[in-house]
């Protein structure tokens, strides 16, 4: 069961948030690396390598060296898509690092084309796999424990998400807006 926390901040935004069930990972082997990184055209880092995260979703999650080489991404859909079907994947998240200064500390973008989705403009359990592996990798001290994404300025839909990784918990939140409003009553 998923729970979701809805708060108001100091500003008076609607903030969501959820929970990620405990994350199950799979590392790449040299060959899969390679094979992804024909598919993205772009380098992946060595240093911490791609890493298959089962959050529910289950996505190959993929840091770049840059956000600037995230936004300039042009992957190979259809060769991913093989290989997603192949791996049992969601999809593909790619992120990287802003500079001191940017919009957010990270850039993310969701490719899911074994699902039908080219692109997904900002996806929740995406960013909440890229967050779980951060203390993994020990990348901890330089993402700090909480940090913002930005992901879908590329399809023109912006937006931010604010994630929470602690030794227990992967929390994934953001802006809220209520679109529809009722009650529903399960029997």
């Amino acid at each position: 069961m998923v729970r979701l926390d809805v708060t108001i901040d100091e500003t008076g935004k609607q903030l969501i948030s959820f929970e990620l069930p405990q994350p199950k990972s799979e590392p790449f082997d040299a060959q899969r690396i390679d094979e992804l990184e024909a598919s993205l055209g772009a380098p992946v880092s060595r240093e911490h390598p791609p890493i298959l995260v089962d959050v529910g979703a289950r996505w190959v999650v993929v840091q770049l060296a840059s956000a600037q080489q995230v936004i300039a991404n042009e992957p190979d859909l259809q060769s991913m898509k093989v290989s997603n079907l192949r791996d049992r994947a969601t999809g593909v998240i790619v992120f990287g690092k802003y500079a001191s200064g940017g919009i957010a500390d990270l850039e993310v973008r969701a490719f899911a084309p074994a699902c039908g989705v080219s692109e997904d403009p900002v996806c929740g359990s995406g960013n909440g796999a890229m967050a779980a592996i951060i203390r993994p990798t020990g990348q901890a001290e330089t993402f700090g424990s909480q940090f913002r994404a930005s992901q879908g300025q590329i399809l023109g839909r912006a937006g931010f998400m604010n994630l929470e990784v602690s030794d227990a918990v992967v929390k994934v939140g953001g802006e809220a807006v209520t679109c529809i409003n009722g009650l529903i009553t399960l029997r």
